[in-house]
């Protein structure tokens, strides 16, 4: 028996583009899969629309949110439904093709790889005025390169979860979720991931087609005229943290350091003494900032 793959779709106002996700998942070649869509209380058809395709094939699971609740809730929602051996998820206003499940599956069967990284087609709308750039890095995606994770992985790897197939018996082992932030859910979902995984394969062939418009994330993300993406808080930072305490991970604090103390005084050295006041504070497993209630504060901002 081929093995099951589960492919998580949150939605919410997904109307325009939803169909087109939904039938490339269904048109897939390899037909062993079940799709959870996990509708975050949508105002418009997107329900009704997902209530259409589940009626036409069962491998489609809905879920809908009794009030709105963000992308992270939903997402968690979805793996709560995970049945599949292995995990893949796509965006409502994006769209697979049709060997996407097929050779990822067989590339991390093949490399015997704990999470297997593919390439992507950028399509962004004509009338959006954002910073035009190429999201592929091609020096990362190399057919069929294996590697250990290292910091390099890390230091490499996009924050986007639907170009990439994981392991469910690693997520469930140690309760791999989205923190319930903002933003960079994704970000931090796949930093926990990578801490617990051992190797990684990349393939180049673009089989994941991501459409960028006006109302889509990586859009919020940009400034408008310059292109420089913005972090609002470092809660993302908190969330990998709180994560690695958890399964006590002192010894991989490295990481952290490396990815989001260096990096960020690199790129924005103004910042230099904000950033070095959180690190010390938080970079340590010693939670010095505390509010009334024990939680720790997340009031800094860029």
């Amino acid at each position: 028996m081929k093995p099951l793959i589960s492919i998580i779709v949150p939605t919410y106002n997904s109307e325009k583009y939803l169909s087109q996700c939904i039938e490339s998942l269904i048109d897939q070649t390899y037909k062993n899969i079940e799709i959870i869509c996990v509708d975050d209380h949508s105002t418009d058809k997107t329900f009704e629309i997902l209530q259409k395709y589940a009626n036409k094939d069962s491998r489609i699971k809905l879920l809908r949110n009794e009030e709105n609740k963000g992308t992270a809730f939903s997402r968690n929602k979805g793996l709560e439904a995970v049945t599949g051996k292995f995990l893949v998820w796509c965006d409502s206003d994006d769209w697979y093709e049709k060997n996407y499940c097929k050779t990822m599956l067989k590339t991390l069967i093949k490399s015997k790889s704990d999470i297997v990284v593919c390439n992507k087609n950028c399509i962004i709308e004509q009338d959006l005025n954002i910073y035009r750039k190429n999201f592929s890095n091609p020096n990362t995606y190399i057919e069929n390169k294996k590697e250990n994770i290292t910091i390099q992985t890390f230091n490499n790897i996009d924050c986007f979860l639907w170009n990439k197939m994981f392991k469910t018996e690693i997520i469930k082992q140690y309760n791999i979720l989205c923190p319930l932030i903002k933003k960079y859910e994704d970000w931090t979902f796949i930093n926990c991931y990578l801490l617990l995984a051992k190797t990684i394969c990349f393939i180049d062939k673009k089989l994941y087609n991501y459409r960028i418009h006006n109302n889509s994330c990586i859009t919020k993300c940009f400034v408008e005229n310059k292109g420089i993406m913005t972090y609002v808080t470092f809660d993302f930072l908190i969330a990998l943290i709180d994560f690695m305490k958890k399964n006590n991970m002192k010894d991989k604090m490295y990481i952290c350091n490396e990815i989001y103390y260096s990096n960020m005084v690199d790129l924005f050295p103004r910042l230099k003494g904000i950033v070095d006041s959180i690190m010390k504070d938080f970079l340590d497993f010693e939670y010095k900032k505390l509010d009334a209630s024990g939680e720790l504060k997340r009031t800094y901002y860029w």
